[in-house]
């Protein structure tokens, strides 16, 4: 039976929803729709995801109607492959909008794409990670699909890479400090992307990239960037106009740094 939270939320023109009890992976379903040719536009939505990915291959698991884990299909043939970290960009920043309106919570991100509301004590703490996957044939995207997964009432708990999940995680209710409701963040999540997605396909990439950056909390923190092969420490001056975040390393050299993940 699906969740009547999904049931009340409000699609703008254009869109269309699969609503899921229990799936694996929302971003699997959605890669089988556009393989099968399904149209641009679709959102799928689950109550409960048991096998979704993060970031650096890591696992998203939730507790059934404690999180909103959803995928959006786009095919966005206008948009030039080399110009795909877009998608993501807007996706980051349509998700702090609608945090900022449902839960009434400020909300900066992680380079690149991890949401950050401050928990009880101030501190940032994350509450989503954005996933975006591509297929691109003869030049061009095929079809985008964008993987959102918002911890709207779990509590973390538990040990990952070694950390406290309860020092570096949180729910949009438990910083907010009342019940946010998963339709709520899912309507305007979606009226916040398809203005911003009108944006990049009129060509105001450079506003895009600006409202990505000026919610960037990494900017000005000492990190260290664990890359597959290495690890690099130094303090993070700013971000080039791709996305890529520039380090300046202990050696004082300056890393541009296209993925990797991030401590602060």
């Amino acid at each position: 039976m699906i969740h009547p939270d999904f049931r009340e939320a409000t699609l703008p023109p254009g869109w269309r929803i699969e609503q899921h009890t229990q799936v694996a992976s929302t971003n699997d379903l959605a890669k089988q729709q556009a393989r099968a040719g399904a149209p641009a536009q679709l959102v799928i939505v689950a109550d409960q995801q048991q096998s979704g990915r993060g970031r650096m291959g890591r696992s998203w698991i939730m507790p059934a109607g404690a999180g909103l884990p959803l995928s959006l299909l786009l095919r966005p043939r206008w948009l030039q492959p080399g110009d795909a970290y877009l998608l993501t960009m807007l996706a980051a920043v349509a998700l702090c909008q609608a945090v900022e309106q449902v839960a009434a919570l400020p909300a900066l991100l992680k380079w690149p794409n991890d949401l950050l509301v401050a928990g009880p004590d101030g501190n940032l703490r994350k509450a989503a990670g954005i996933l975006t996957e591509l297929d691109i044939q003869a030049g061009m995207i095929n079809w985008a699909v964008i993987g959102i997964g918002v911890n709207i009432a779990w509590q973390p708990v538990g040990l990952v890479d070694g950390r406290d999940l309860a020092q570096t995680a949180t729910s949009l209710s438990a910083a907010a400090g009342s019940t946010v409701s998963r339709s709520a963040v899912l309507s305007a999540l979606l009226v916040s992307f398809t203005d911003g997605l009108d944006q990049i396909r009129t060509g105001e990439h450079a506003q895009m990239v600006e409202a990505w950056r000026s919610r960037l909390a990494t900017i000005g923190q000492a990190v260290t960037i664990r890359l597959p092969d290495r690890t690099i420490a130094g303090l993070a001056e700013g971000v080039d106009a791709t996305g890529a975040l520039l380090v300046r390393d202990q050696q004082g050299q300056l890393q541009a740094i296209t993925a990797g993940d991030v401590e602060a």
